[in-house]
């Protein structure tokens, strides 16, 4: 999948983001109603804000860092291999106090991101892409094989940290009372340059000979993956599902390569199969997802709509596509600051943002990909249905219109419950990226020990898998077909799109 496919869902994921960033303004009274502490409007009831509402960033960071230690901890080696150069100033300023750390030198043998070191170059990122594919050498790629040693003091961090169990980085807001959505989350395209430089590093060692290098290299990866996914935010499990991708590239080549003994592609294999899941995103959605948006609507709450609302005309131009401009462009400037602000049943809507939060979550678990995605459209239909239903911004200047608590509610959902479907979909193809990667790397051990690739994947089990493994988009047997010279595995993916298909194939094998 395309790396920008990431930062499209989490936009999506995360419109109310700017949203809210952009127009929260302090209440000049508290709100005329009280919200309810319970499961069934704020899920949790503590700790608490000065003003009576719940710090659900506290709970969060209470959560996520509960068995956390110093000497744990993935996150701070991952600082000292990025430098401070890429932090957000609250993150040096507090967050490294947190994690029991001192500040880190302006200077030192911090990674230099791949940019940084070729500059701006098209040709050098081609080459970036196929070494990540295949064995390559000093000689083909001189500035790759000078941007690797370049960082081989940071690297060694990274693959130290790869080797903890556990990964935890502080959830800050600039705010008070803070915001989840004004936590910047540190350091997650750096993470990604490093795994990407790994997977590099593997395939050059691959070329001269270093299996035992090049598999420690891309186990660091598969376990960075599963790091990063640990953090509680939708961003950071999409970056872990990319991550694995990344090695699962890897994976694909070394399994190709034809260099593997068959005890070197059996040992691998077990320890691929030794891995515990990546990190879903149904945990994500139940929690920081879910209260991401109780926290919002706490913020409008604060403020009072008619308030939060008159903010909205000072969103700078470039940010309305991000926000439904259709809705502003119905606003009237004069007519809203005119009308009476009507009583808000502000706990009928907390219920109803968790309803919604409910069945996501449902969706997300469904075992079986169909299921999910039938689940997804139905919610993101009912959606679409009540955004078409009523016209929000008539109703709120409308001075008949007395059932605020009911269109607030709607609006809420139809804005800022994003569609996690293609999230959902990611981790199902990611998840069958390491499933085609397994099978290839079962099939070398095969061919290593026999001489040639088997006639059907059955002949894989009991040595390599119990059963054949199973296309997770079609419920069937991987798809896998001998040709000429070697072997194709083949997936549609989850969409009838060519950057989603799944592919794994020996050289002088042809796509599907």
């Amino acid at each position: 999948m395309k790396n920008t496919t990431i930062r499209k869902i989490y936009v999506s994921a995360m419109i109310s983001t700017v949203l809210l960033l952009s127009v929260m303004a302090k209440a000049d009274d508290p709100p005329s109603t009280k919200i309810i502490l319970s499961p069934e409007t704020t899920r949790i009831s503590e700790p608490l804000n000065n003003d009576g509402t719940v710090n659900y960033l506290a709970a969060l960071n209470k959560q996520y860092s509960k068995g956390v230690t110093a000497e744990n901890n993935a996150a701070i080696l991952l600082l000292q291999a990025a430098g401070p150069e890429r932090l957000a100033p609250i993150i040096k300023d507090k967050g490294l106090a947190i994690l029991g750390m001192p500040s880190l030198p302006s200077e030192g043998d911090y990674f230099v991101g791949f940019d940084t070191y070729v500059g701006d170059s098209e040709e050098a990122y081609e080459f970036l892409e196929e070494a990540i594919e295949g064995s390559w050498s000093a000689r083909d790629y001189p500035k790759l094989a000078d941007w690797l040693k370049a960082n081989e003091k940071p690297l060694l961090l990274v693959i130290a940290a790869a080797n903890r169990p556990r990964y935890y980085m502080p959830m800050l807001s600039p705010d008070e009372p803070p915001q989840i959505f004004s936590v910047i989350v540190a350091g997650l395209q750096i993470k990604r340059e490093m795994a990407r430089a790994l997977v590099v590093r593997a395939m050059l060692k691959l070329d001269s000979g270093d299996i035992d290098g090049a598999q420690a290299d891309l186990l660091a990866v598969h376990r960075l993956a599963r790091l990063v996914g640990q953090g509680p935010t939708l961003i950071e499990r999409l970056v872990g599902m990319a991550v694995e991708s990344a090695a699962c590239e890897g994976d694909n080549g070394l399994a190709t390569s034809g260099r593997l003994t068959a005890n070197q592609a059996q040992a691998y294999l077990s320890q691929l199969q030794g891995l515990p899941a990546l990190p879903g995103i149904a945990e994500t959605i139940d929690k920081c997802e879910r209260f991401g948006l109780l926290d919002a609507t706490m913020s409008v709450y604060r403020t009072g709509y008619k308030k939060w609302f008159m903010a909205l005309f000072d969103i700078s131009p470039e940010l309305i596509p991000l926000m439904r401009a259709e809705f502003l462009a119905k606003m009237d400037k004069e007519r809203v600051a005119q009308m009476p602000e009507m009583p808000v049943d502000w706990n009928k809507i907390l219920w109803r943002i968790n309803s919604w939060q409910d069945r996501a979550v449902d969706a997300a678990r469904r075992p079986r990909f169909a299921e999910k995605m039938e689940a997804f459209d139905e919610i993101s239909s009912e959606q679409q249905e009540m955004e078409k239903g009523a016209d929000f911004m008539e109703l709120l200047v409308a001075e008949e219109y007395t059932n605020t608590t009911e269109m607030l509610g709607s609006m809420i959902i139809t804005i800022f419950c994003p569609d996690f479907s293609r999230a959902a979909a990611m981790y199902d193809v990611t998840t069958m990226k390491s499933r085609a990667s397994q099978v290839a790397m079962a099939l070398a051990g095969y061919r290593a020990q026999v001489g040639s690739y088997p006639e059907s994947l059955a002949k894989l089990c009991p040595k390599y898998f119990k059963t054949v493994p199973v296309d997770l988009f079609t419920g069937k047997a991987v798809d896998y077909r001998r040709v000429k010279n070697g072997y194709v595995i083949y997936s549609a993916g989850a969409y009838d799109e060519d950057y989603d298909d799944i592919v794994v194939e020996t050289a002088g094998s042809v796509n599907k």
